[in-house]
């Protein structure tokens, strides 16, 4: 099937944050699949290991990083090319 062509989609696993982010906003994944970063509403990025890239069904919880002085309300995040810088955003008021 063509790359990111949702119809043909199918229901793998699920990774629970709730303990994390109580309203998670955005999710990455490193360039390898190996790490998900998400943002939500606690001013910080939550960071999970995967054992197999892309697959969240054996994600850990590593820890989190505060970003609360960058962007007081991030809700979205995004890393450049290679991976070595993230960039954080958040909403215009």
């Amino acid at each position: 099937s063509p790359a990111y062509d949702v119809s043909t989609g199918s229901y793998v696993d699920t990774l629970s944050v709730s303990a994390q982010e109580s309203a998670p906003y955005g999710l990455v994944f490193n360039e390898g699949g190996t790490k998900l970063y998400v943002i939500g509403n606690s001013d910080d990025v939550d960071v999970w290991n995967l054992r197999t890239p892309y697959d969240v069904s054996e994600g850990s919880y590593v820890g989190a990083f505060d970003v609360s002085e960058e962007e007081a309300e991030a809700k979205g995040i995004a890393f450049n090319d290679d991976g070595s810088r993230n960039v954080v955003g958040g909403h215009a008021q």
